[in-house]
C-alpha cells in the first residue's frame, strides 16, 4: 500500500510527532523510518515535508489546546444548548444543530472567508478521557489527507473556548442530500444504478485506504446521496491510521498486509453491529485491517440491492450478534430476487466472506469487479467459464477484444443468445450445432496434434476460420451473417483492413437477404463497413454508403435510436477529412440527438460531446477543443469524481488539446494526472494509459525534458508486450516515439538504435511487407541522414515508395554521388 517510502515515512513521522524533535535527532528518526529506503535525498525530502507541515499550522496545536483548557480532558462541553445560533468557533459561526455523530455533536455553520456552509463537529461529554482526545486528534489528521469527491472534505480543525471551557472542533464540507437508505427508498433507482452507487462509495473508501485510513463504521447513515445521485462518505470518526505489520524503528522493509495501530485497546469494539465484519467482534486490533471495510461494503451492496441486511441483527446483544456474524450464512441474493443472480450475487458473496483471506483483499478489487460487471466484462470473483464469457459477449455487443481463440466461443454464445431473443427455437438448435462443430475445428487448431510445433497466432486462427466459412462449414444463414460480422471486427482489431472489409461485405449481403435494407442488422452492418472503409482511407465509398443508410434509419427507425446515431457518427467520422463542415454538422446533430433522447449528462451524450471536441482538434482548433474537453471534464469530475476511468480520459484530452497549442507545461500537468490516476483506476497496462504516456512523453520532450520523456517511455515498454512477452503494435508505437524524440534532440546514434528496434518489432507484429512495418524505414532514413550516412538514408527511403512518408528529394538524380546529401525539398 505504501509504495512511496517518502510519503510513508512522512506520515509515520507525523503520527509520532517526530517533526517536534530537534536536529540531529529528527534526521536520525526519519532515516530509521525509511529503513532500507533511506538515502540522503529521501531523508531531505521527508525533512522538507515536515518543515512545510510545521510552518503551515498544525491541527489542534498543543499550546492552543493547553491555553483553552484542553490539558484537562474533563472540561469539555457536551450539550447542544451551549452552542446557540451565533456561537463562534474559530472562523465559523454556528447556525443550527444537525445531530450527534460518532465522535461528538454536529452543527450546521457558516464560514466567513471564504463564505460557505460547513458542518462543525465538537467533542461531547462521554469522550472524557485522554484516549478519546487523542482519537479526535487522529480524526483530524486522518481526514485532512483524504481529498476525494466521494468523501466529505475537511477544511480545518482547532480548539476554541466556549463558556470558559475547551472546545476542540472539526470543520468539514456540508454534505447536502439524503442518507443512503432514504435515497434508495425515495428515488427507487434501477439495479444497475444501485450497483453504480456502491461502486462509487467503494472508490471513495479505496482512496482512504490508499492514504492509510480505515473507516470501520460504514453504514447507510454515514453515506449521503445528493440530488444528482452522487454519494459522499461521512464520519471517519473511528477511522484508524494503518501501519504495516512488523514495522519498527529501523525496519528494513515495508511488508504487507496493513494492520491497525495498537492504540485501540484489546477488547474495545467500535462499529455498528449489522455492518461489522466477524473479526471486529473479537475486539483485537491486530485482527482488523482494511478488509473489515470491504465486508461493510459487501453489506451495503447486499442491502442496497435486496432492501435488507444480509444478517438481521436488530435487538441482538453484542454476544449474540458476534455469534450470528460468525455462524450465519446470508441468503444468496438470487433467492431474494432472481434478477440479482449472477455477477452481483457473486460479488456480494465474496465481499461478505467470513474469513478475511477469502474476501476481496482491498476496496479497489471490489471496485474493479463492480466496474467489470457494469461494463459487461467477466468479473474476477468467478471462474471465466465458456458459457459465462458467452453471456458477457452478447451483453457488451461491442468490438471483440482479441485476447485469444476464446473469442470464437464468445461469438457462438452471442449467436445462440441472439437467436433465443428472436424466439427462433428450431433455428437455435441448428445454429448451436453448426457453431459447435465450427468452433471445435478452430479450437483444435491450437492442439499439439494439429499445431505440430507451430506457434498458432490469432491471425492464423482467424485465417483458418475464414477459409472454413468460405468452404461452406456453416450453412445456417443467420449464423453465417453473424460469424462474418465478428470475424470482420476481429480482423479490424488486428489492423487487417482488407479482410475486415471482405467479411463485413459478406455479412451485409446475407443480412440484406434475411431482413432487407431496412432491417436494423443490415443498417448496423453498413455503419461497421463505413468505419472500416474510413480507416482504410476509402472515404469516397463511405460518402456513397452512409447517406442513404442514414436516411433509411431516420425513416424506419426512431431518429434518436442507437442505430441511427451510430450511422450518423460513422458518417461524421468518414466525412471529417473530405468535408469537415459536413462532419461538424453531423457531430453536432449526434450530440443534439443524444442530449434530447438521453439527457445532457448521459454516458452516450458525453461520448458525443467528446467526439465534437476531437473533431475540433482534427481541424486544428485546439482552443475550442480545450473548451469542450474542459466542459466534459467538469461534468465527469462532478458526476464521477477524479478516480474514474472516464474522468481520466477527459484529463488526457485536455492535456492533448493544450499540447496542440504548444502549451506544453500546462499539458504536462493534466497528462501527468491522467497517468498517475489512471494507473491506479485502470492499471498501468491499460491501452488508454499506454496512449496517455506517449502524450505525456511528447509534452515533456517539447518542454525540453527529453531524458525524463525517454525514461517514461522505456519504463513503460514492458507493459506494451503480450502475455508471452512478444512485441505488439503498442511496442512499435513506443519505440517509434523514442526514436523520434532522440532525432529531435539530435541524438542520432540513439535514434538509429531505436529506429532499427522499431523496424524489427513492426516486422514481427505486422509482417515485413505491411505498411506499418515499412513506415519504420522513415525513422531509419531520418536517423541516417542525421548521422551523415546518406547512402543508408537512400536505401531506407526506397522501402517507402507508395507511402505518404516517401520523399522524392531522396531520388538520386543522374550523376549525383551516392554519398551526397539530398537535394533541397521542393517548395
Amino acid at each position: 500500500m505504501h509504495d512511496d517510502p517518502v510519503k510513508f515515512a512522512f506520515l509515520k513521522a507525523l503520527d509520532e510527532h517526530a517533526e517536534e524533535l530537534a536536529e540531529p535527532a529528527r534526521r536520525e528518526r526519519v532515516a530509521a523510518l525509511l529503513g532500507a529506503h533511506a538515502t540522503p535525498e529521501r531523508v531531505a525530502d521527508v525533512i522538507s515535508l515536515l518543515d512545510a507541515h510545521r510552518t503551515s499550522g498544525d491541527f489542534l496545536d498543543s499550546s492552543a489546546m493547553n491555553d483553552a483548557g484542553m490539558a484537562d480532558p474533563g472540561k469539555f462541553i457536551s450539550d447542544h444548548d451551549a452552542f446557540a445560533p451565533g456561537t463562534r468557533l474559530g472562523a465559523f459561526v454556528i447556525e443550527a444543530p444537525l445531530g450527534v455523530g460518532g465522535m461528538g455533536l454536529v452543527f450546521r455553520a457558516r464560514q466567513e472567508s471564504p463564505p460557505r456552509p460547513v458542518a462543525i463537529k465538537v467533542m461531547r461529554t462521554p469522550f472524557d478521557t485522554r484516549s478519546m482526545s487523542r482519537r479526535f486528534t487522529r480524526e483530524a489528521a486522518a481526514l485532512a489527507r483524504l481529498q476525494h469527491p466521494g468523501i466529505a472534505q475537511v477544511y480545518s480543525a482547532g480548539v476554541d473556548s466556549v463558556a470558559g471551557r475547551a472546545v476542540p472542533y472539526l470543520a468539514m464540507e456540508l454534505a447536502e442530500g439524503s442518507s443512503l437508505d432514504v435515497y434508495l427508498r425515495e428515488a427507487r433507482p434501477s439495479v444497475r444504478a444501485r450497483a453504480e452507487l456502491i461502486a462509487r462509495v467503494a472508490e471513495a473508501v479505496a482512496h482512504a485506504h490508499q492514504r492509510g485510513v480505515i473507516h470501520r463504521d460504514l453504514k447507510p447513515a454515514n453515506i449521503i446521496v445528493g440530488a444528482d445521485g452522487t454519494p459522499k462518505v461521512l464520519d471517519f470518526g473511528i477511522a484508524r491510521l494503518m501501519e504495516r505489520e512488523g514495522d519498527s524503528p529501523g525496519s528494513s522493509s515495508l511488508p504487507a498486509p496493513a494492520t491497525q495501530t495498537s492504540s485501540t485497546m484489546k477488547g474495545e469494539i467500535l462499529g455498528t453491529l449489522a455492518y461489522m465484519a466477524p473479526e471486529q467482534f473479537e475486539g483485537d486490533p491486530e485482527r482488523i485491517d482494511l478488509r473489515a471495510d470491504v465486508y461493510a461494503l459487501g453489506v451495503l451492496l447486499y442491502q442496497t440491492l435486496a432492501g435488507r441486511t444480509p444478517i438481521a441483527m436488530d435487538n441482538l446483544s453484542i454476544a449474540a450478534a458476534a455469534h450470528a456474524a460468525a455462524t450465519r450464512e446470508p441468503a444468496a441474493l438470487g433467492t431474494i430476487d432472481p434478477a440479482l443472480r449472477g455477477d452481483l450475487e457473486t460479488i456480494a458473496a465474496k465481499a461478505l466472506e467470513k474469513d478475511p483471506a477469502h474476501r476481496y483483499q482491498s476496496a479497489s478489487e471490489l471496485v474493479e469487479d463492480l466496474r467489470r460487471h457494469l461494463r459487461d466484462e467477466p468479473i474476477l470473483a468467478r471462474s471465466a467459464t465458456t458459457l459465462y464469457r458467452i453471456r458477457k459477449f452478447v451483453r457488451r455487443n461491442r468490438a471483440v477484444s482479441i485476447l485469444g481463440v476464446l473469442v470464437f466461443v464468445a461469438l457462438a454464445g452471442g449467436l445462440a443468445t441472439t437467436l433465443w431473443q428472436a424466439r427462433i427455437a428450431r433455428a437455435q438448435a441448428k445454429a448451436t450445432n453448426e457453431t459447435n462443430v465450427f468452433l471445435k475445428d478452430i479450437l483444435l487448431s491450437v492442439s499439439p496434434s494439429q499445431a505440430r510445433g507451430q506457434v498458432v497466432t490469432m491471425r492464423m486462427a482467424l485465417d483458418q476460420a475464414s477459409e472454413k466459412l468460405d468452404a461452406g462449414a456453416v450453412t445456417d444463414q443467420r449464423v453465417l451473417a453473424s460469424l462474418h460480422g465478428v470475424l470482420s471486427q476481429a480482423y479490424f482489431e488486428l489492423g487487417v483492413l482488407d479482410r475486415a472489409e471482405a467479411h463485413m461485405r459478406r455479412a451485409i449481403d446475407v443480412r440484406r437477404i434475411l431482413g432487407g435494407e431496412e432491417s436494423q442488422d443490415y443498417l448496423d452492418g453498413v455503419g461497421d463497413l463505413c468505419t472500416i472503409l474510413h480507416t482504410a482511407g476509402n472515404t469516397a465509398e463511405v460518402l456513397k454508403l452512409a447517406p442513404p443508410a442514414l436516411e433509411t434509419a431516420r425513416r424506419t427507425l426512431d431518429p434518436d435510436s442507437e442505430t441511427t446515431i451510430r450511422i450518423l457518427t460513422a458518417f461524421a467520422h468518414s466525412a471529417s477529412e473530405s468535408d469537415p463542415a459536413l462532419a461538424g454538422r453531423l457531430y453536432a446533430e449526434s450530440l443534439e440527438r443524444n442530449r434530447r433522447a438521453r439527457g445532457p449528462e448521459h454516458d452516450t451524450t458525453l461520448v458525443a460531446l467528446n467526439n465534437t471536441a476531437i473533431w475540433h482538434m482534427g481541424q486544428g482548433d485546439y482552443q475550442q477543443a480545450e473548451k469542450v474537453h474542459r466542459e466534459l471534464l467538469d461534468i465527469r469530475l462532478r458526476k464521477l469524481g477524479e478516480n474514474h476511468p472516464d474522468t481520466v480520459v477527459s484529463l488526457r484530452n485536455v492535456g492533448s488539446s493544450l499540447r496542440g497549442q504548444e502549451r506544453n507545461a500546462d499539458a504536462v500537468v493534466y497528462l501527468k494526472r491522467a497517468v498517475d490516476i489512471g494507473d491506479v483506476v485502470r492499471g498501468r497496462g491499460h491501452p488508454g494509459q499506454l496512449s496517455a504516456r506517449i502524450e505525456l512523453a511528447l509534452a515533456l520532450a517539447q518542454s525540453s525534458e527529453v531524458d525524463r520523456s525517454i525514461a517514461l517511455l522505456r519504463d513503460s515498454l514492458p507493459f506494451t508486450l503480450s502475455q508471452t512477452q512478444r512485441p505488439t503494435h503498442r511496442t512499435v508505437a513506443y519505440r517509434a516515439t523514442i526514436s523520434e524524440i532522440f532525432a529531435i534532440d539530435k541524438r542520432f546514434t540513439e535514434a538509429m538504435e531505436e529506429a532499427v528496434a522499431t523496424r524489427d518489432a513492426a516486422q514481427e507484429v505486422f509482417g515485413a511487407d505491411h505498411e506499418d512495418a515499412r513506415r519504420a524505414s522513415a525513422l531509419i532514413r531520418d536517423a541516417a541522414e542525421g548521422l551523415g550516412d546518406f547512402a543508408a538514408a537512400r536505401r531506407a527511403n526506397e522501402t517507402l515508395r507508395g507511402l505518404p512518408e516517401y520523399q522524392t528529394r531522396w531520388e538520386i538524380a543522374p550523376g549525383t554521388p551516392d554519398t551526397a546529401p539530398p537535394a533541397a525539398k521542393p517548395s
